[in-house]
């Protein structure tokens, strides 16, 4: 991805939020991210650490083109969502209509998947053939 999208993505995180990101390149090495220092040009420039170690506090620069996937390291709520980029229009759009299955937004959200039954699982666990030796 170019420079121009990812800036615009990273300049609605609060500042307060920037060190629970997590960026990962294109060649797969993880960086914890403690402040983002630079938005812009070609470069990302911040202060991190690399994942699995503790050196805190190294600067970074970090070609755009070169960030796989930048994320969070921990849970992040709908509503927090919303609060950094607005009712995207995805979101919107379920809101006015009504899930195949039936399901409402006080049930959870229709993307999710039902659990399977336990019985079910139970069963399907018991016929399989047996292995012995292990």
């Amino acid at each position: 991805m170019q420079s121009t999208p990812w800036i615009a993505l990273l300049k609605k995180i609060p500042a307060e939020q920037q060190n629970q990101l997590m960026l990962v390149t294109t060649s797969g090495i993880e960086v914890a991210i403690q402040v983002i220092l630079v938005l812009e040009g070609e470069c990302l420039v911040f202060k991190g650490r690399l994942s699995g170690s503790q050196d805190a506090g190294r600067l970074f620069y970090v070609p755009f083109d070169r960030i796989d996937y930048v994320g969070f390291n921990r849970v992040v709520s709908e509503d927090e969502f919303k609060s950094w980029y607005g009712d995207t229009p995805a979101a919107s759009a379920n809101k006015t209509d009504t899930p195949a299955n039936g399901s409402s937004p006080a049930n959870g959200p229709a993307s999710r998947t039902p659990l399977p039954n336990r019985a079910a699982l139970l069963e399907r666990i018991r016929s399989r053939p047996s292995t012995s030796g292990l």
